[in-house]
């Protein structure tokens, strides 16, 4: 290959390089209940699947107000049931940092701080877990996928 050839697979590589668009953020979200075992949890577990199905970029976190343990192991079973595993997960109390640059920052029935940057979602009508299962994860189901058309409007940069 000639030196003129060269330098212009060169700059053709370095234009490039330099149109590359960046990696887009992944959209930050945070669900909120009170145990941070129940809804927060089957929230975030049901979101990340419907956020993957439509191609979108996340970073999802559960937290309580006033964490368990331990995910109760009904709850688990519930979960394992629909294809999810959290035997290994641990409840973490809400943090301030946690409401640093989120994107969403969504609650069960709980007071939420001020999250400057954050859309504050308040879904206080998703009957408990631990009296119907079935109709209060589909509930959640509901709420989320309004979220999740939302988010895929809102920012298709979040796409993978």
């Amino acid at each position: 290959m000639s030196f003129r050839w060269r330098s212009v697979a060169i700059c053709i590589a370095l234009i490039g390089w330099h149109a590359a668009p960046a990696a887009a953020r992944p959209v930050e979200v945070v669900f909120v209940c009170e145990h941070g075992v129940a809804k927060s949890v089957v929230a975030a577990e049901l979101f990340k699947r419907m956020a993957a199905a439509r191609g979108l970029s996340v970073h999802v976190v559960s937290r309580g107000t006033a964490p368990e343990s331990a995910v109760p192991l009904a709850l688990t079973d519930n979960l394992r049931k629909d294809g999810y595993d959290v035997r290994g997960f641990q409840p973490q109390r809400l943090s301030a940092a946690d409401t640093s640059g989120v994107n969403y920052l969504v609650g069960f029935g709980v007071p939420l701080p001020q999250a400057p940057d954050a859309s504050v979602i308040h879904w206080d009508d998703v009957p408990a877990l631990s009296d119907d299962y079935a109709s209060a994860r589909d509930a959640i189901a509901a709420h989320l996928a309004d979220l999740v058309n939302s988010i895929a409007k809102a920012a298709p940069a979040a796409r993978n």
